[in-house]
């Protein structure tokens, strides 16, 4: 069926407006029901927000037709007039998310409604203006392109439906801002993919709040090594472009890539499965920045992986300045059992545990070794 066909079958949209029409009495209900309640006005603010995620995340699973064919998105822009703008039981809520979107019907209608009611709808911001960001960063091949072809598509129909909306100023200034949509170092690599610095210079971003956020929570990464190669990259890129423009000093260019080295340090050592080989290309390129301070697990790392060559003998130092306990403590968090005792005896730190345990590691070694 085309979707003329489905224009000219009202027919076939009414389960979906009986079932957003539900919705809605049951949202209105929530708010009855909370209004009369005991709670605090952050308990209220909060209850009726968790609702208003929920109804529009089951709103747009709950019926095919709607989620899939492009005719539905005047329903849906009608259920978010319905739940958000005056009168409505999700007026004035500030969502910071909608969680994981089932599919992409909420986007063009919710931006719609927006640029017709800009002073109603703040709340929805942020979750608006971070997917508008996403969906024109990302250039990869495939999806995200077919994405935001799509999006346009949807934004095409609704204006033939509703009238038109000029988008695009909205798009240009949220991508000048970028930076506020990097939530931490966890989306760098996505942008690596999506041409990293050349691309945010296409959309005139500010190149150093996405820096400075890429760095949010960087020190307790996370990354395996395909991740990890793409955040020094990206870094790299970041920096060496901020110094050239005067932004940033060598000195700071070089704390922030001694971020990178406790990243990297801290993800290897954070894996079970150590290996040497595979990390040390990836931070020699990091390690001549060792300017920042160095928890144990990221130098027990570094002593692995650099064991007899430069710095190891420093790096080494630096550990057993914490105490053998909290080495060995360290040691038992980040090494599988069989590899606990030859860690401990190579690194000095013996006195750091109980002989008869050190003796027992010391067999499941051996038993290992032996294939028993």
């Amino acid at each position: 069926m085309s979707v003329n066909d489905l224009e000219n079958a009202p027919d076939r949209w009414v389960g979906v407006k009986a079932f957003y029409s539900d919705h809605l009495r049951k949202s209105r209900e929530h708010l009855a029901a909370i209004s009369k309640s005991n709670l605090t006005a952050e308990q209220f603010d909060t209850s009726l927000t968790a609702k208003a995620v929920t109804v529009v995340k089951d709103a747009l699973a709950g019926k095919d037709d709607a989620k899939t064919l492009r005719p539905g998105l005047p329903l849906v822009h009608k259920l978010l007039s319905d739940l958000f703008l005056p009168g409505g039981p999700f007026h004035g809520v500030q969502v910071d998310t909608f969680g994981f979107m089932p599919n992409n019907s909420l986007w063009a209608p919710l931006l719609q409604l927006y640029l017709e009611h800009p002073g109603e709808l703040q709340g929805l911001q942020e979750p608006l203006f971070n997917y508008l960001a996403w969906l024109h960063i990302e250039s990869r091949e495939g999806v995200p392109a077919k994405d935001r072809l799509s999006f346009v598509e949807d934004m095409s129909y609704l204006a033939g439906q509703l009238g038109p909306v000029h988008y695009w100023p909205l798009v240009a200034d949220v991508m000048r801002n970028f930076g506020k949509f990097v939530r931490n170092y966890t989306v760098l690599d996505t942008l690596h993919d999506a041409g990293g610095l050349d691309t945010l210079l296409k959309w005139d971003a500010d190149i150093l709040t996405v820096c400075d956020r890429g760095l949010i929570d960087l020190p307790t990464c996370m990354a395996r090594p395909p991740m990890y190669a793409k955040l020094v990259r990206i870094m790299f890129q970041l920096t060496d472009h901020l110094e050239e423009q005067g932004i940033l000093s060598i000195e700071e260019v070089g704390r922030r890539r001694g971020v990178l080295l406790q990243a990297g340090l801290e993800a290897s050592g954070r894996l079970k499965s150590k290996n040497e080989d595979e990390w040390r290309p990836l931070l020699d390129r990091v390690v001549g920045y060792k300017n920042l301070p160095l928890t144990p697990r990221q130098l027990l790392s570094f002593v692995k992986i650099y064991e007899g060559r430069a710095g190891y003998d420093e790096a080494l130092a630096e550990l057993k300045a914490f105490g053998s306990k909290e080495v060995v403590k360290a040691i038992k968090t980040d090494y599988v059992s069989v590899e606990r005792s030859e860690r401990i005896r190579t690194l000095g730190v013996a006195d750091g545990i109980n002989q008869n345990k050190l003796l027992r590691l010391t067999g499941e070694a051996f038993s290992r070794d032996l294939g028993l």
